[in-house]
């Protein structure tokens, strides 16, 4: 996965090797938590790649919602992206509780 996120962000050399297995491990809970599951399935390692991607590129921004320089304003998104937390929707556990489980 190391080398996936590498190329996605277009990384060649191992100087940043430690955050990004940090970007992929916070990506790991992020699924572990939003799915309710206690391990990440192959069908979402992609998608843990991809959440790695948005969190590398969302370092220094943290809690901003916009930004202006120079005449150019960015606004920022909040949360993951919908294609993101549709996937990860295909693989959460869901636990109902009932009258007769209450």
């Amino acid at each position: 996965m190391l080398d996936d996120l590498k190329t996605l962000l277009g990384i060649t050399n191992a100087q940043q090797d430690s955050l990004l297995t940090l970007l992929l491990s916070k990506s790991s809970t992020y699924i572990l938590n939003r799915c309710n599951i206690d391990a990440v399935p192959t069908g979402l390692e992609s998608a843990q790649v991809d959440i790695a991607v948005v969190i590398f590129n969302r370092l220094g921004t943290e809690g901003e919602t916009s930004r202006s320089e120079g005449g150019l304003s960015t606004a920022f998104a909040k949360g993951m992206p919908k294609t993101i937390t549709d996937e990860l929707s295909m693989f959460a556990k869901i636990y109902v509780i009932g009258e007769d489980d209450a």
